[in-house]
């Protein structure tokens, strides 16, 4: 998302907020990270003078404090509406049939930074019953896939050393399961290692049918994310860095406050 501009000493990116600068210095013969971020008038708005011993380290604290900029002058109640502004940038992005309860979610999501009501109304959403949905496999060496449109295509990859065959369950694996949206965003799943793949393709179904519940509570805090990441990609390539900034937040904060 950052596109740091190096000079010879420091690599710095500019919005129209302010800046954000992580100058390289030496100490000890080793190097040293050193983040700060600026508003448009000069004023220091976050910093970690101490530095980090990596550049990594050092762009995560940029990427958590960027959005300070856009805070700078204002109260909650106005940085809320900017958040919200940016939401309604992306919901005619998601304004197609394979994409409602993406759109849906974003809505939501509205509505509960609002304070407002969600719509919990499922019956106009184009839901299916993965429970009983023939999942249709091809396999391709360790890594099998399926179609689970809207959602895009499924992957169940065995990442154990020995390679049994799908249709040998209760044989032990490490089973993983990704879903990959057709606009390239992968939900990974937080659970992992799976025993076998009846097991996975069990708790993939279970997914796809939490993923058609556009709610903004704790249990879906990793669909949000999914969704506000679908966003971040579908954005339009002049939009400005704020927006994905944004996003990036209410990914964070929805993470922190709903649990």
């Amino acid at each position: 998302m950052l596109k740091w501009v190096k000079s010879e000493t420091a690599y710095a990116i500019e919005i129209k907020q302010g800046k954000a600068v992580i100058q390289e210095n030496e100490r000890n013969g080793s190097k040293l990270y050193v983040p700060k971020i600026e508003d448009k008038a000069g004023k220091l708005v976050a910093s970690f003078e101490h530095g980090f011993d990596d550049f990594e380290t050092a762009n995560a604290f940029i990427h958590a404090n960027l959005i300070e900029l856009d805070r700078v002058g204002i109260d909650d109640t106005e940085f809320t509406n900017r958040l919200l502004s940016t939401l309604d940038i992306c919901l005619p992005l998601l304004d197609e049939p394979n994409r409602a309860f993406h759109h849906r979610r974003i809505k939501n999501i509205k509505s509960w930074l609002s304070h407002a009501r969600m719509d919990f109304n499922l019956e106009d959403l184009p839901r299916t019953d993965w429970s009983a949905y023939d999942l249709k496999w091809t396999s391709d060496g360790d890594i099998y896939r399926a179609d689970v449109s809207p959602h895009g295509m499924a992957f169940i990859q065995d990442k154990s050393t020995a390679k049994p065959s799908k249709f040998k369950f209760g044989t032990a694996g490490n089973y993983h399961i990704q879903i990959k949206d057709n606009a390239g965003i992968t939900f990974v799943d937080a659970f992992q290692n799976y025993v076998d793949f009846a097991a996975a393709e069990d708790r993939l179904r279970e997914i796809l049918s939490e993923l058609e519940k556009p709610f903004v509570e704790e249990i879906y805090v990793e669909h949000l994310a999914f969704t506000l990441q679908i966003c971040q990609q579908l954005l339009p390539a002049n939009s400005e860095l704020i927006h994905y900034i944004r996003l990036d937040y209410l990914k964070n904060y929805l993470a922190e406050v709903l649990p």
